[in-house]
C-alpha cells in the first residue's frame, strides 16, 4: 500500500491520544503497548512488503482494544 506510511501515522496519533505507548523499534518496526495492561505488545512492520499489512495491522490493533474507525 502506497499510503501505509501515512495511514500509521494517523494511527499512532490516535494511539497516543488514547493513552498507548507507540515507539519505533531499532529494527524499524512500531511497537505498540495498550493503556491496559492485561493486552499484548502488538508490533507491526515498519516497512511492508505485502499490500495486505495495513488491513492485518489495522485488524490486529482493533482485536487489542485500539477503536480505529472504518473508512
Amino acid at each position: 500500500m502506497a499510503n501505509y506510511a501515512k495511514q500509521m501515522k494517523l494511527i499512532i496519533t490516535l494511539a497516543k491520544q488514547l493513552g498507548w505507548e507507540v515507539s519505533l523499534t531499532n529494527k524499524g518496526h512500531y511497537k505498540f503497548v495498550s493503556p491496559d495492561k492485561t493486552q499484548p505488545v502488538i508490533h507491526l512492520s515498519g516497512t511492508p512488503s505485502d499490500p495486505k499489512t495495513y488491513i492485518c495491522s489495522v485488524a490486529q490493533l482493533r482485536r487489542h482494544g485500539l477503536p480505529i474507525p472504518k473508512k
